[in-house]
Order: C-alpha cells, then structure tokens, then sequence
C-alpha cells in the first residue's frame, strides 16, 4: 500500500506491505569497495510466519534471476548489514552471515543456496517482528 501525506513539497510518501510493515528500496555494494551498485528491497514487520514463507520462497534460483542474496533477519538492520556483505561474487551462502540472528541464501551458493532451507529461516525469523532483504543487481 502506498501512503502519502502532506501536501506539495511537504508531502511524504510510504510504502507498507502486507503485513503493515515498511517497504525500502535502496542502494547497497555490488562488490566488496563499491558504495553502491546493486540494491536491496526491505520488508519489514513480518510476523515469524511471514518471514519464513517469504524466506523460504523461491526468487530467482539461477544467474539471469539478478539475485545477489535473500536474506532473512530479527531485524532490518541485521538484515541490511548481511545483505551488504553478500556480492555477484558470493558463493558461499553462508559467507556473508555475521552470526545466527541472519540466514542468507544466494542463488549460485555452493552451502546455502535458494531457496532458503526452512529450519535455517524459521531460526532467523524468530522475533515477534521480523525482516526480508532481496538484494539484485
């Protein structure tokens, strides 16, 4: 859904997903030294059951789908910060995971690959409110 409020030059306009969280689209590293290149769309506010049928959805299982990674995380920031570490370059799956709070799955991975395994999202889904990152480029 898509909210705007305000008038003219003081309006604001948001994006809420179907489950009343935010959407964000922005930029994010396409490979490591780059500032931006690829970009990631966030859906926050997810009920655990949301996350992981979203997680566990298949969004591009091969190169020509521009999936870099699908992250799944408690939080957007947990999920950006992983979703920036994963690169075109990334095969490993779980190369670009800092720790347990984020499962990333990558369409070329060689570990982890998408879709995402369900016990790897229900374990990274596992807060009251929760977040998907999709990262293309």
């Amino acid at each position: 859904m898509i909210k705007t409020s305000g008038t003219g030059t003081s309006a604001t306009t948001t994006i809420q997903n179907p489950f009343g969280g935010n959407v964000t689209i922005d930029g994010s590293p396409l490979k490591s030294g780059d500032t931006d290149g690829a970009f990631r769309i966030t859906y926050e506010g997810l009920s655990k059951e949301a996350c992981v049928t979203l997680a566990t959805g298949d969004w591009g299982s091969g190169q020509s789908s521009v999936l870099i990674a699908m992250v799944a995380a408690e939080d957007a920031s947990t999920a950006h910060t992983t979703a920036d570490a994963a690169y075109v370059t990334t095969t490993d799956g779980t190369a670009a995971a800092s720790d347990g709070a984020a499962s990333v799955a990558v369409p070329s991975g060689t570990n982890v690959k998408t879709s995402m395994p369900i016990a790897n999202a229900v374990k990274s889904c596992s807060e009251t409110t929760n977040a998907v990152v999709w990262k293309y480029y």
